[in-house]
């Protein structure tokens, strides 16, 4: 048994470099994207109060939550279509100069919903209608950001995924030929994080002025990209 272990280690040793190597493996990477009309529009808005006492300030919020109620009937947002994600009381403070202490000047209410429009022509006029009833010292709607969409997303990921990796495969098999040989078998594939362009925001300066104004808000919706991308590795024969 020695005797055939150390031949074998022998035969081992002496087999060349080549023979240990991994097969050749080529490697690409493929993207596909297609770009929609958005047909939804997401907004972030704030509906604050401010007030000496906070009974005050969440009476003046609620009465701001149900004339927004309204603008939602009008524009046809379903409640599905609305949730709150936060909401908060909280005391304000102003430094006293003379006492050199902090004095309660009163209490803030503060609560975020995201709203789905889903009549994305209609967003101008949306937000002009939501910020409409907004008072600068007591109480108001933030329009924090917009953000398109489009409900044709998911749907054409899948589809893309499918375009990348045959794209993927036609440049692998165009190497393979160029270096005389062809592919042999797949060895890793993988999809890479979506890369596409961030959906275009606008942030509520704009609207507000466009309303202090007396013109109607007018947005750019663009186009909402979808973009896939997918890295491969084929074994050579």
């Amino acid at each position: 048994m020695k005797a055939v272990q150390c031949g074998l280690i022998f035969l081992i040793a002496a087999m060349p470099a080549w023979a240990l190597a991994e097969p050749g493996i080529v490697a690409v990477t493929a993207k596909a994207e297609r770009s929609f009309e958005p047909n939804i529009l997401n907004l972030n808005l704030e509906i604050w109060a401010l007030s000496a006492t906070a009974k005050q300030a969440q009476g003046l919020a609620a009465q701001q939550f149900k004339d927004l109620q309204k603008v939602f009937t009008s524009h046809g947002i379903r409640k599905e279509d609305q949730q709150t994600e936060s909401y908060s009381l909280s005391p304000q403070y102003e430094y006293n100069q003379k006492t050199q202490r902090n004095q309660l000047t009163g209490f803030r209410v503060s609560q975020n919903l995201r709203i789905i429009l889903r009549k994305v022509e209609t967003g101008g006029a949306f937000m002009d209608a939501v910020s409409a009833g907004s008072k600068a010292t007591s109480n108001g709607v933030n329009i924090q950001n917009i953000q398109w969409e489009s409900d044709q997303k998911e749907k054409a990921q899948a589809e893309l995924l499918t375009e990348a990796v045959q794209s993927a495969r036609a440049q692998a098999d165009i190497l393979a030929k160029a270096a005389g040989t062809s592919i042999r078998s797949i060895h890793r594939l993988q999809p890479l994080t979506d890369r596409g362009p961030a959906e275009p925001r606008m942030e509520r300066a704009f609207a507000m002025k466009a309303a202090d104004s007396g013109a109607s808000t007018e947005l750019s919706p663009g186009q909402v990209k979808v973009m896939v991308e997918v890295s491969a590795e084929y074994v050579l024969k």
